[in-house]
């Protein structure tokens, strides 16, 4: 993951039930493609607002962690929940991101340089 260009074309990743205390934001902003990360059920106290600008999340289920910077009612709301993501960062450059929008439905153009999936030793360091 050296180059600042990686993205992936993962499009599922389930890490339910993993004792997971982080998500590391430099690699959950390569997940371009992902329409479900469910990271449910772990030890995780915030999530990286990068998460927010991923512009195919539909379904990011945080139920069960001890989050408390995020009201309850969006660990189960992926939308509200990438909006107020939106809110606490800046996007990530380049142009596979959504723009800030609150609406979340307009991108800042492009589609993902790279759609190579990761190695083993680079998905297991998505998590801290």
């Amino acid at each position: 993951l050296d180059s600042d260009t990686f993205r992936s074309g993962l499009v599922e990743l389930r890490l339910r039930g993993n004792k997971l205390r982080a998500l590391d934001a430099d690699i959950i902003r390569r997940l371009t493609h992902l329409t479900l990360l469910d990271a449910g059920q772990n030890d995780l106290k915030d999530v990286p607002h990068v998460m927010g600008y991923l512009p195919q999340l539909r379904r990011a289920p945080l139920d069960g962690n001890p989050i408390r910077v995020i009201r309850t009612p969006l660990l189960t709301d992926t939308a509200a929940l990438k909006v107020f993501l939106r809110k606490r960062g800046a996007a990530p450059s380049g142009p596979e991101y959504l723009a800030g929008e609150e609406d979340g439905t307009t991108t800042n153009g492009g589609s993902g340089a790279n759609a190579s999936l990761p190695t083993n030793s680079q998905a297991s360091s998505i998590v801290k």
